[in-house]
Formats: structure tokens, C-alpha cells, sequence
């Protein structure tokens, strides 16, 4: 996930996708760390939301 830092938004605005990564590296660390209470899990859980990043990041595949 940190390799995700610093890399281009493959569509979209590219200020929300970082803020998006950003905070999936910061919910991530933190729950690493030991943070277990429900509070780091749902910012986790928040944070790690495929659908919520490719629905306004991923480019969508041509269908044959």
C-alpha cells in the first residue's frame, strides 16, 4: 500500500486520490501499531474500501 504514495491517479481528480491514500497508510499504521479499539478498526475498514477508490480512480475496461 505504501508504494500507492506518490503515484499518479490513473483517473481523477489526483488532490482526492492522495487524500485517499493518504489515509489508508495512516488507518493502516496505525492498527500495525497496536491500535485495536473500534474506533482505529472503522477507520480502517473505512479507509480500505476498494469500491470507494476505483469507482472514482480505475478506469473502466472496454468491452469486446
Amino acid at each position: 500500500v505504501e508504494t500507492m504514495k506518490g503515484t499518479k491517479a490513473p483517473l481523477g481528480d489526483q488532490a482526492k486520490y492522495e487524500e485517499k491514500v493518504t489515509q489508508l497508510i495512516a488507518a493502516l499504521e496505525a492498527v500495525a501499531s497496536g491500535k485495536k479499539d473500534n474506533a482505529a478498526i472503522e477507520r480502517l475498514d473505512k479507509a480500505q474500501s476498494c469500491k470507494a477508490c476505483h469507482t472514482d480512480h480505475k478506469p473502466k475496461k472496454e468491452k469486446k
